[in-house]
């Protein structure tokens, strides 16, 4: 009898170390779990705060003022004037003011944060008399609607992502993984700095890829249709997705069947969210050009890719018509994403679907027609999501695409809230190096460059440029030289961790890459 209750006691210890009964000790460190988790939670929240007391777009510089203005805006259209007016030239909204050019699911944001500020503060979206509002406390409830949105969508996206992909890493690397995510200076700067509100997009695809690689395929094509419907920038995703459930769908016995429920799963979603404009008198075709502005041009402001760098010694604009260079967009897109599109046609995987993300973002920003810089936080996303198994490619991508955006952000006069996230960033990833100690590098390590050296390089020319941006005087012949400088540095850190991660991608599932996905955790 001693003996059984012994082996009884032996037996029940090594369950609950395994996760299959609950004792005191898997209860105390599924406690400690969720406390630490409650800690970044707040952390970020806090650091949201911070952020938001700082200048914004615009601040102060009429008449157009910057794209705090136009949120505002927005909210006074949607809420005085008839759905059908909301994107067309009407004598209360003259598009020359920032018309509506984002999705239904933001214009439909766009109202409910409206009738909240009505309430509270109605001659903050005063029908053409509060153009230009800016008083101090409408500032506060327009910098809590950023954040409270982030609470609602990025936060349990993020949360979702790190508990599916790294469910079999120890505690306190999804903790940190999180932190990672909920802490990347350029998404910081440009939501509650800047002001926008990409965190509703970028959360609603997180929660698509976790509801997929759970096994709930039309869960997250719902979760993507509504992330397309709120930015357009999503679409910088679209092929990711597609290419992967398709995948996933021929390897099931009626792959018909389940394409079709994904087919009509997107199609009643974009009906529901368009539908007050399909049934409208105007043209359909109208709204989507208000959406698909190609008119604007190749791309906007200083942006990091392959157009606006190489404009330096190639003239585009000049040398082709707008129609030949879409096209040329289109082939070199295409072409860019086409080997991970097709790596998740034929080998679908959860870790995929993050490489795949990145990777056809990547394609787009570099390569695609009209892009501005704050695209750069499309692959931001799912290489920060990657942060266990591409730390150093993460932790590089953080800071080239902040310091891509600096002009936009020091024309806010963001600096000094730049500087901070940018330290505190460091700070993390140097906490988290005792978490992944994992030691394949970067692209320019695999091409035998001493890392350390190119880092240090990297700083010194990045440091350089700053203070040639804040003290040089400006040459008249060249009047934007340090705004291209440093798209040209960006740009040349963005392709490099571009090329590495389509490798790493493509290096899925082979035998040479040495360990499978379920060795990692994935």
């Amino acid at each position: 009898m001693p003996t059984t209750v012994a082996s009884a006691a032996r037996r029940k210890t090594f369950q609950a170390k395994e996760g299959g009964v609950e004792g005191p000790s898997a209860s105390k460190t599924r406690w400690d779990g969720w406390s630490w988790t409650l800690w970044i939670l707040g952390a970020a929240l806090l650091i949201r705060l911070l952020v938001g007391l700082h200048p914004h777009s615009g601040q102060g510089t009429p008449p157009q003022f910057g794209d705090y203005e136009a949120q505002r805006h927005w909210m006074e259209i949607t809420v005085h004037t008839p759905t059908e007016d909301w994107y067309r030239e009407t004598e209360d909204n003259p598009m020359q003011h920032w018309g509506m050019d984002y999705p239904p699911l933001s214009a439909y944001q766009s109202w409910l944060c409206g009738k909240a500020i009505q309430a509270i503060e109605p001659e903050a979206v005063e029908l053409n008399t509060s153009r230009g509002y800016e008083s101090q406390s409408s500032k506060v409830y327009m910098r809590w609607s950023v954040v409270l949105f982030d609470v609602l969508f990025l936060f349990p996206g993020a949360l979702a992502c790190i508990g599916t992909i790294y469910k079999r890493k120890r505690p306190e690397q999804r903790l940190w993984a999180l932190a990672s995510v909920l802490l990347q200076p350029a998404l910081l700067l440009i939501d509650h700095g800047h002001f926008q509100y990409n965190g509703i997009s970028l959360g609603l695809a997180a929660g698509a890829a976790a509801a997929i690689m759970n096994g709930h395929s039309l869960v997250g094509a719902l979760l993507f249709s509504l992330s397309l419907n709120h930015k357009q920038m999503s679409l910088y995703y679209a092929p990711a997705f597609f290419f992967h459930l398709v995948g996933r769908c021929l390897q099931k016995k009626k792959p018909l069947l389940h394409i079709s429920g994904l087919a009509i799963t997107v199609f009643y979603t974009f009906l529901v969210c368009w539908f007050p404009w399909i049934t409208a008198e105007y043209s359909f075709v109208h709204m989507l050009k208000r959406i698909f502005p190609f008119e604007r041009g190749l791309y906007e402001d200083h942006v990091a890719n392959f157009w606006c760098t190489t404009s330096l010694s190639i003239k585009w604009k000049k040398l082709f018509t707008g129609r030949e260079l879409r096209s040329f967009c289109f082939l070199a897109t295409f072409l860019a994403m086409l080997p991970s599109c097709l790596h998740q046609l034929w080998r679908p995987s959860k870790k995929g679907l993050l490489y795949a993300m990145a990777n056809t973002s990547f394609s787009f920003y570099m390569f695609s027609f009209q892009v501005h810089e704050k695209s750069i936080l499309l692959p931001l996303l799912p290489v920060a999501l990657l942060v266990l198994e591409e730390r150093v490619s993460a932790e590089w991508l953080a800071y080239a695409s902040t310091f891509s955006i600096y002009p936009l952000l020091a024309r806010d006069k963001l600096g000094a809230a730049y500087i901070a996230l940018m330290v505190v960033y460091w700070c993390l990833m140097r906490m988290g190096e005792k978490h992944n100690k994992k030691k394949t590098g970067p692209i320019w390590a695999r091409l035998g460059l001493h890392t350390r050296s190119f880092s240090a390089l990297s700083i010194c020319i990045a440091l350089g440029l700053h203070a040639a941006y804040a003290f040089a005087p400006t040459l008249p012949r060249y009047p934007f030289l340090y705004q291209a400088l440093i798209t040209a540095c960006s740009f040349v850190h963005l392709l490099g961790i571009w090329v590495d991660l389509t490798a790493s991608q493509l290096r899925l599932h082979d035998p040479r890459a040495g360990t499978s996905s379920k060795d990692k955790g994935i």
